[in-house]
């Protein structure tokens, strides 16, 4: 006869098992990355390859090199679209940049270094996401919060605050807006230039650049691409930014143009007909060449320096708590 002892132990063991799963079954995800309106890319643990950085209703969640799970790095409750990304203190890990309206200190500018800290309030000055660019301006090494304003204290013009913890300082004279502009290193000398596309500038049709965003315009193209339609990154690696274009009609056929530095005709490295709201631009395997990175509903996917067909480094895009 079997032991009534042996009999519980069995059924026991059973039950626990089968508690165990149903917990496993209830583990439902949070969110689902499947759309790069939803994620930023940037580096923050200071390896030299961007990360796929996220938000959640219960906080911030990192996949390292868009290849491993998504770790939950804070529990801060500021969402993707109230916050930029940028080095504000130099040390080569990506910092997390909240203007607030209602911070816990007031009104004025918080970060969160290597998006892992409590909040630190840098500054009380008030521009908002949305308004401003983080860049590094002077090649400190820090980014910087660059903003274009017509109403700013010495009037119309374009303002740094250095390291997002000065006063603004005045830095050009120009009307041009942040929708009509962005930023990238077009000469090399690792301060950042304004790229201004302009259907009527003052030499006709074509790109300007205003060198360090402190020299007047300099018409180097005269390709009409505008701001809207392009992304900025250096795809060769040569140290310069470059011009990505993905056309999907046009007098240009389907696929992914590069204009190197933004100096050169167009060349033709992708027959992709994926649009510019479905990629980011970032470095996702650290060789120094940009990548174009896109997230769909069954993985993260990216494109090598733009040239190579989508690779599938990751299917595991559900967040849990």
């Amino acid at each position: 006869m079997i032991n009534k002892k042996i009999i519980w132990a069995f059924i026991t063991f059973f039950a626990l098992v089968l508690f165990s799963c149903e917990e496993v079954d209830d583990n439902d995800p949070i969110a689902k990355i499947d759309d790069v309106q939803k994620v930023k890319l940037a580096d923050f643990d200071g390896d030299g390859n961007d990360d796929v950085f996220t938000t959640t209703s219960s906080g911030w969640f990192v996949s390292y090199g868009g290849v491993t799970s998504f770790t939950k790095i804070n529990t801060s409750t500021a969402q993707v679209d109230e916050i930029l990304i940028g080095d504000l203190d130099g040390d080569g890990i990506a910092d997390v940049f909240y203007p607030a309206i209602n911070g816990f200190q007031g009104s004025g500018w918080y970060v969160s270094y290597g998006g892992i800290t409590p909040w630190t309030k840098i500054n009380a000055l008030s521009a908002q996401v949305g308004e401003v660019y983080l860049a590094d301006m002077n090649n400190d090494g820090k980014d910087d919060v660059f903003y274009p304003t017509l109403n700013g204290p010495q009037g119309t013009g374009w303002y740094v605050s250095y390291g997002g913890t000065t006063s603004w300082s005045k830095i050009f004279y120009s009307a041009a807006q942040l929708r009509e502009i962005k930023l990238g290193d077009f000469n090399g000398d690792g301060e950042l230039d304004v790229f201004y596309p302009a259907l009527t500038g003052y030499l006709g049709a074509g790109w300007y650049i205003s060198y360090s965003g402190t020299s007047i315009w300099e018409k180097f193209n005269s390709l009409t691409a505008q701001v809207f339609e392009v992304l900025i990154g250096d795809f060769d690696g040569n140290g310069m930014d470059d011009v990505f274009y993905p056309c999907n009609n046009g007098t240009l056929n389907t696929g992914w143009y590069i204009s190197y530095g933004g100096s050169s005709s167009w060349n033709k490295v992708s027959d992709s007909p994926d649009a510019l709201s479905k990629v980011l631009i970032g470095d996702l395997n650290g060789d120094g060449k940009d990548d174009v990175f896109t997230a769909r509903p069954d993985g993260l996917y990216v494109s090598y320096g733009g040239k190579s067909n989508w690779t599938k480094i990751n299917d595991k895009i559900e967040i849990f708590e």
